[in-house]
């Protein structure tokens, strides 16, 4: 017989009694049964725990970064090749500064979002005219997205680690 703890007001061991499935399942040479199917959790094997140490620890990005991180290269990508070039008409580049663009209305579609997010890549970041190849672009947009996505504290995430942008 194995123990539980519950969590009603205090936590108790109490023994649990092996339903038939379980009973069914120990082997002939197990001293002891192990109930699989008849176990109940307690409130504290479900208590929450943030997920910011594990991106952390294996270099992942969130949902939101890797969003901003594909909208960038795209551009880059669509920009620099000129491919497709039904994409590349619908961006318009600045005539004084042109490592930047000029956004068009705001919106939730990608020819705004590309754009918009690649101004505030170089802004924040100061590499305006430093960026020659996709893949330098690549390794230092990897590099801000991560300063960005870990800074503040180690176990919550803040807005900013979602919106930012961090030079080394």
């Amino acid at each position: 017989v194995s123990t539980q703890s519950r969590s009603s007001g205090q936590s108790k061991n109490r023994p649990i009694k092996p339903c038939l499935k379980c009973t069914g399942l120990k082997k002939k040479q197990d001293t002891k049964v192990v109930p699989l199917r008849c176990q109940h959790l307690g409130q504290e094997f479900y208590s929450r725990e943030s997920t910011k140490p594990l991106f952390r620890a294996n270099d992942l990005m969130t949902v939101h970064n890797l969003y901003r991180f594909r909208c960038i290269m795209e551009t880059a990508k669509i920009t620099r090749n000129h491919v497709p070039i039904s994409m590349y008409g619908l961006f318009k580049r600045s005539d004084r500064k042109t490592d930047l663009f000029i956004t068009p209305v705001p919106s939730i579609n990608f020819t705004y979002k590309g754009p918009y997010l690649w101004n505030k890549f170089i802004g924040h970041t100061h590499l305006r005219g430093k960026l020659n190849s996709l893949s330098a672009i690549k390794s230092k947009l990897r590099i801000s997205i991560f300063n960005a996505q870990n800074q503040h504290d180690d176990h919550t995430w803040n807005e900013c680690n979602f919106t930012d942008f961090i030079s080394n």
